[in-house]
Parts: C-alpha cells; structure tokens; sequence
C-alpha cells in the first residue's frame, strides 16, 4: 500500500492528491509527491500528514486531472471509493 496514489479530502472538502506512506489504526498517513520521494530516500525530516480513514479514497484520474489545476475543486464524494475499511494496519 505504501506509495499508492489516493484522492484526499481536506479542510473544505476540497480534493487533493498525495501517496500513502503507512496506514495506523484510525489514520492514513499520506505524503505529497515531492516529498514522498525524499522521504523514500530518507531527505527529509518532514512528517506525513495524518487523515482519517473515511477521507482517503482510491485514485481516480478523471478526478485527479481537475484537481490538478483546480485547486478549490469538491468534488461528488459519493461517486469516489474510500479505502478506509479493510485496510491493514502496520
């Protein structure tokens, strides 16, 4: 799982895309891009930012497409699939 894109809903529901770097009991921890790869390469003293599991959802590039040059952008949560259950924890 470590390393897998995934849609993200923050603050707003705006989307965001980032890579999921471990999964705990109650949370995912996710990484943006750029720091996922420093990360991997240990490079950073930075952490990952934790979200609850209900607000992790699997990629999708249609979604990720406009997120990418759009920001503020919310999209219909209910046609995204959350990966929130069923995940294991490390």
């Amino acid at each position: 799982m470590n390393g897998k894109l995934v849609i993200i809903r923050c603050c707003g529901g705006q989307a965001a895309i980032g890579r999921v770097w471990s999964i705990k009991a109650s949370t995912v921890l996710i990484y943006g891009k750029e720091l996922y790869e420093l990360a991997v390469k240990s490079q950073t003293q930075l952490d990952p930012v934790g979200f609850r599991r209900k607000d992790v959802f699997n990629y999708c590039n249609d979604v990720a497409e406009i997120v990418k040059t759009n920001h503020s952008y919310i999209p219909d949560w209910s046609n995204l699939q959350s990966i929130g259950t069923g995940l294991e924890c490390e």
